[in-house]
């Protein structure tokens, strides 16, 4: 039942994929669904289209236990060895969002925590719209619904410059102190998913003072993205460990034990 629920979701993402070949920002209201990494160090940024949207990441429709999604990074190796970078410091995020139905995002997360005031989704849209402002005109995102850059930042100027990601998500790794948590993680590690704002969403949680996260998860745990050394880049909802299985089945065994005595008994 678990796979049939996993294909049935992949069936549903895959069916509803609007053809792009640019990031499409939040201001059109459905808006991509993409990764993006940096280093401080080096001052590189790396940006990749995963080619689905945000109203293809509803939580139901993507939490049934079991349900994967694997990305491949093109060029994550010529990132890695860009000049000065150290892969140690690389810092990452997967975000969508929509300003349109009305004001919603999704995004990675490393710790808990919410967003004070519902404005500062409003912010939070605008900086992913400046990103991808910058980065539609670079590597392949002007041709290619999976298209990917590569974008080295100017010292000098990288403090205006809205193609570095650590100009979007601040010293806080918090869009830049519009959400009361770190988004971020490094190579390696594993990020909870979370979703603020929208009845699209099926998240309509914003009020005046603050929106209430909610968490990608099922029966059996978060949901989670993990970027690899490799670059690979996997979404899972979990399934139950081989302790609950053993439960399961011996709990079934038991009951299946008294139902023939009493049958047996009759």
């Amino acid at each position: 039942m678990f796979r049939l629920k996993a294909i049935a979701a992949a069936v549903l993402l895959a069916g509803s994929t609007m053809a792009s070949a640019q990031l499409v920002a939040p201001t059109t209201g459905n808006g991509s669904l993409t990764f993006v990494a940096y280093d401080p160090v080096s001052l590189t940024t790396y940006s990749f289209n995963t080619g689905r949207f945000l109203e293809q990441f509803l939580p139901s429709a993507v939490t049934a236990p079991g349900t994967r999604f694997s990305f491949t990074l093109p060029s994550w190796t010529s990132f890695l060895s860009t000049a000065g970078l150290q892969a140690s410091n690389v810092l990452w995020t997967v975000f969508g969002g929509d300003a349109l139905n009305p004001n919603q995002f999704v995004t990675t997360g490393a710790t808990a925590g919410g967003i004070n005031g519902a404005s500062r989704l409003s912010n939070v849209l605008g900086n992913m719209g400046n990103f991808f402002n910058v980065h539609n005109l670079q590597g392949t995102h002007p041709t290619s619904p999976n298209g990917f850059a590569i974008y080295s930042s100017d010292p000098a100027t990288v403090n205006n410059d809205f193609g570095y990601g650590g100009r979007i998500f601040g010293a806080g790794n918090n869009w830049n102190n519009n959400t009361g948590f770190s988004v971020l993680g490094n190579i390696g590690q594993s990020l909870g998913f979370y979703a603020f704002g929208g009845t699209n969403l099926g998240v309509n949680n914003c009020t005046s003072l603050s929106c209430t996260r909610y968490n990608y998860t099922n029966a059996f745990g978060s949901a989670t993205w993990t970027l690899n050394q490799d670059g690979t880049l996997v979404y899972t909802a979990p399934v139950p460990e081989a302790s609950t299985y053993a439960m399961m089945l011996a709990g079934l065994l038991t009951l299946g034990f008294v139902a023939r005595r009493r049958l047996n008994g009759k």
